[in-house]
Parts: C-alpha cells; structure tokens; sequence
C-alpha cells in the first residue's frame, strides 16, 4: 500500500517491480483492495489497467494506524523477550 500512497497509478507489473511480490501476490491484494472500494482501477493511454487510491489521506490514516499498531507490538515482544516470560 505504501507503495499506492507515494504514487498517483501503478499498473500491477509496476507494483509487482516496486515491492519484489510475485504478480498473483499483487494480483490477489489488488482484489481485496478492491473489495474494500480503497482503489479503482483505470485504462491508462497504453491500454493498462492502472491502480489508483480512492481516498489516499483516509488510507494513508489507515496505513499509519496499522504501523503503530506493529510498532507498539514489536516493543511488547521485545519486552517480553527481554525478561523470558
């Protein structure tokens, strides 16, 4: 996603080069992406299917609700690693 976020459209071979994920791994998040209504897709002038955030401020809130939510379970488990419970 951060990907989508730093970028107005991507087509999937794009974000497939950009994140180093195999094509049915772009292809399968695309989807639920879609499913959710967080990104559209456009036909680009080339002919491709383009990627594109609906809303990029309500997902990049999103984006960063989640990685301080990873953060702050990373200072959890390191804590518990710390004292071996």
């Amino acid at each position: 996603m951060a990907e989508l976020t730093s970028q107005v459209m991507l087509t999937n071979k794009e974000l497939t080069v950009k994140t180093g994920f195999a094509k049915s791994t772009v292809s399968e998040h695309v989807h639920h992406l879609l499913e959710a209504n967080l990104v559209k897709l456009t036909l680009s002038d080339e002919g491709n299917f383009k990627v594109e955030l609906r809303d990029r401020e309500h997902v990049k809130i999103i984006v960063d609700a989640i990685n301080q939510i990873n953060l702050q379970n990373d200072v959890v488990q390191n804590f518990v690693e710390l004292w071996d419970f």
